[in-house]
């Protein structure tokens, strides 16, 4: 079984862990485990992107827990700190403990990765979720460089936009935690909104 993820562990981006929402809840040899959703930085893909890959077969509070080679959003993943022998701590939770609520919902849907601010709130006239996404080609994992891309929501949002060299969509923002679709669009193909 590949490494679990703990809160402070190096990513392939350059970043590292920086949230755990079970906290001190469940631990291993003293820090907490990362779940689905949680966060990590990625100088590569400058942002802050949740983890969208577990493992279900461990969960904590329903949630799976993050083994090395599970994805960010940006596409980068974790590198596990633990060694080959390790202890698992479950405690007491806490007052105040972190829920799993729409983070999880966001983290489960299709395109999850729009973050929810890792300070726990906004500032004056920012939108909550934000973040930018990496397209890569299934067959060779290289960038989709200067393609149009249509992102849509559920609501019925849509927006048409071009991935830049290294295959990123502008940054994209919103005040509601909701899945995107992402679809190609051929050279003519214009939006209908």
């Amino acid at each position: 079984m590949p490494g679990p993820i703990r809160l402070g562990d190096p990513t392939t981006g350059g970043g590292r862990v920086i949230s755990a929402r079970l906290g001190n809840f469940s631990t291993i040899d003293g820090k907490p485990i990362v779940v689905l959703g949680d966060l990590a930085n990625c100088p590569r893909h400058t942002g802050i992107f949740a983890f969208v890959e577990a493992d279900h077969s461990t969960t904590f509070n329903d949630l799976g827990i993050v083994l090395q080679g599970h994805r960010l959003a940006c596409g980068c993943h974790a590198l596990s700190t633990v060694g080959t022998s390790f202890d698992v701590t479950p405690t007491t939770p806490q007052a105040g403990a972190a829920g799993a609520g729409s983070a999880q919902r966001a983290a489960n849907a299709i395109g999850a990765g729009l973050l929810a601010n890792a300070l726990g709130g906004t500032t004056d006239g920012e939108q909550p979720f934000s973040g930018r996404f990496e397209l890569l080609d299934e067959a060779t994992g290289r960038p989709v460089a200067g393609r149009r891309v249509r992102l849509s929501t559920p609501s019925g949002k849509q927006l048409d936009c071009q991935t830049d060299l290294q295959g990123l969509t502008p940054w994209l923002s919103s005040d509601v935690d909701e899945p995107l679709m992402f679809q190609l669009l051929d050279a003519g193909e214009h939006s209908t909104a």
